[in-house]
């Protein structure tokens, strides 16, 4: 490696992160390959008139956009739209949050 490469190197192994964030990164960057625009745009539209918190669960659903739904939330939690705990497995029953919780 070239000293421009970087400014600093950080080692990340599997006690930097749990199971479940691994998962959950995992099935992001899977479903980040079918993303589906109209959905998205759908998603920010039903975020503006919908309380929070609330399921993903509920939230998809109120997408009405098939098997599209829970994908278009998950991404829209790891874009930072949408915010969840990601330490533990994301589901439908998990609470989701607008924006991103410091």
């Amino acid at each position: 490696m070239t000293e421009d490469f970087a400014d600093d190197l950080v080692l990340i192994t599997d006690q930097d992160f749990t199971k479940a964030e691994a998962l959950n990164a995992e099935r992001f960057h899977e479903f980040s390959r079918s993303r589906n625009e109209m959905a998205f745009e759908r998603l920010r539209d039903v975020i503006r008139s919908i309380s929070f918190p609330t399921s993903v669960g509920a939230l998809a659903k109120s997408l009405d956009a098939g098997d599209q739904s829970f994908r278009t939330v998950f991404i829209a939690i790891y874009e930072g739209l949408l915010s969840v705990d990601r330490t533990i497995p994301i589901d439908t029953d998990t609470a989701v949050y607008l924006g991103v919780v410091q």
